[in-house]
C-alpha cells in the first residue's frame, strides 16, 4: 500500500475533518492530498514563531501547539501560491 493510500485510509473514518499544515519547503504534496478529503488550513511558520515563543521546539510540542490553534480558529494563514508558481 502506498504512503498516500495509507494516509487516506487513517483519516476515512475522521470524514469531514479540519486539519492544518505548517508551511514549509515540502508541504504542497500533503495539502494537495488532504484537501480534497477535508478542510486543511496552510499555517504560516513566522507568525507562528511571532504567536508563541518558547524555548523547546519538537515536533511533539508543534503538533500539540497547532492542534490546539486549529481548536479555537486562531491558525495565523499563509499564502497559497498556483500550482504553476515557481
Amino acid at each position: 500500500m502506498s504512503e498516500h493510500k495509507a494516509i487516506l485510509n487513517f483519516l476515512e473514518p475522521l470524514k469531514p475533518f479540519r486539519a492544518v499544515v505548517e508551511s514549509t519547503a515540502t508541504y504542497r504534496w500533503l495539502y494537495k492530498l488532504l484537501s480534497e478529503e477535508g478542510t486543511i488550513l496552510l499555517a504560516h511558520p513566522a507568525k507562528l514563531r511571532l504567536m508563541i515563543q518558547r524555548r523547546a521546539k519538537t515536533d511533539r510540542l508543534d503538533c500539540q501547539l497547532l492542534a490546539n490553534l486549529l481548536r479555537i480558529n486562531q491558525i495565523p494563514l499563509s499564502y497559497i501560491p498556483p500550482d504553476d508558481f515557481q
